[in-house]
């Protein structure tokens, strides 16, 4: 057993004693299992540190250097539309005119070498995605955009639970899938 495994059981052990304590001190049965619940559910959650998951989300992390493959989802085929990538100001950075070959139902993607319009190289961050439709300029439900990657670690906070794929924050919520390596 590794150090990482070994600290894994630890935080297991102890929260399982934390809740057979909380469980006999509780006076509502329905709140002690649902204590109970969210205990157990957050005590498998550091097993996950490490595996691929899939994530519904309209951010991208650019590292400086390396292309960022922009995944996304057509749920019913579309005549024409635009993704543009902000920085976190709202300043458009780029935006590429999507293809017939895009814009079928299915699962997409599209590569981003981190230049901007004028060919110069962006900044390493987090950017937002947007899509639209060409000729009313409204936003485009009908594609969805998500991230793949490994799951960096994870962040418990009094909103909820997040995952950090690809330097990204994500809601636990918004987990699609968790893909075998």
């Amino acid at each position: 057993m590794d150090n990482q495994e070994f600290a894994m059981q630890v935080v297991k052990f102890s929260q399982l004693e934390q809740l057979t304590s909380v469980y006999e001190t509780s006076e509502e049965p329905e709140q002690s299992n649902l204590l109970m619940s969210d205990a157990i559910s957050n005590s498998l959650l550091p097993g996950l540190i490490g595996k691929t998951a899939k994530a519904a989300t309209n951010k991208i992390y650019f590292d400086g250097e390396n292309p960022v493959c922009i995944n996304f989802t057509v749920n019913h085929f579309a005549e024409s539309a635009n993704l543009t990538i902000q920085d976190l100001s709202g300043n458009i950075i780029k935006q590429f005119k999507l293809d017939d070959s895009l814009l079928s139902k299915g699962e997409h993607n599209i590569s981003w070498d981190g230049s901007d319009e004028s060919g110069i190289q962006s900044k390493s961050g987090e950017y937002l995605l947007y899509f639209e439709e060409v000729e009313s300029h409204e936003n485009f439900s009908n594609l969805s955009a998500y991230i793949i990657g490994e799951i960096q670690y994870i962040d418990f906070k009094n909103e909820g639970v997040f995952f950090v794929i690809n330097n990204i924050e994500i809601k636990f919520e918004h987990i699609i899938d968790f893909i075998n390596n």
